[in-house]
């Protein structure tokens, strides 16, 4: 029992790994080395407290880190060396992150940082924001996979429903565009989008009701769909 608990907490675990770095390798490739890393920390540090922080990253007191406190605020510094260098100040008022400073050095440009400090007021902070939030709404509104919408559509129909007719169903309905497209990401977004870290698509509720429709059948989705 607590090995079997064990292997699913590892397995979770790997999967949250994965797809961070998948994310920040998405994100890099979109906005580049340095707003990739705003987004990042953005996402993870934003609203934590000086505990969460601990957990996070560990004690600043360790070799490279320190807290530098100034009446209510606090300078939290970190460092790391390596093939992804990078420095990070994250600024804490009242034991609450407000802001941050990745420095972030790129191999081509020869130890040139890259420093910004990003307040979750200012202009670019509540850009990324928004561009965190798209995330959410694709993850949220575009949530099966090509295996769920089959079983979805097969439980839902009580009719034979394969891998190879929801290809044909996306075919017809121009829901993607074909294999080996140069511009995958040109989907019909009232159904499906693509995903260009890993590339593949996902579609949402509305492709899913009219495939079902099209066999006849009634639904109500009211479960998220298997991991996979």
């Amino acid at each position: 029992m607590i090995v079997g608990l064990a292997l699913v907490i590892g397995a979770f675990v790997g999967l949250k790994i994965v797809r961070h770095v998948w994310r920040r390798r998405y994100l890099t490739k979109k906005y580049g080395p340095h707003e990739a890393a705003q987004i990042m920390a953005r996402e993870v540090w934003q609203g934590m407290t000086a505990e969460q922080l601990t957990e996070s990253l560990g004690r600043p007191s360790d070799i490279g880190r320190e807290i530098i406190r100034a009446r209510s605020k606090e300078t939290w510094k970190y460092g790391q060396t390596g093939k992804n260098r990078f420095r990070n100040r994250i600024y804490l008022e009242d034991g609450i992150v407000i802001g941050w400073r990745v420095y972030t050095f790129d191999s081509a440009s020869k130890g040139k940082a890259h420093i910004q400090f990003l307040s979750p007021d200012s202009a670019e902070g509540k850009t990324i924001q928004n561009v965190l939030q798209k995330f959410k709404i694709a993850d949220e509104l575009y949530r099966y996979k090509p295996a769920d919408v089959v079983k979805i559509v097969r439980d839902a129909t009580s009719k034979p429903f394969s891998m190879a007719d929801h290809t044909r169903a996306w075919q017809k309905h121009k829901a993607r565009p074909l294999k080996g497209s140069k511009a995958p990401e040109k989907t019909n977004r009232g159904y499906c989008i693509y995903h260009a870290a890993h590339k593949d698509y996902t579609y949402n509720d509305e492709w899913i009701a009219l495939l079902v429709g099209a066999l006849g059948g009634e639904i109500v989705i009211d479960a998220s769909p298997q991991p996979g």
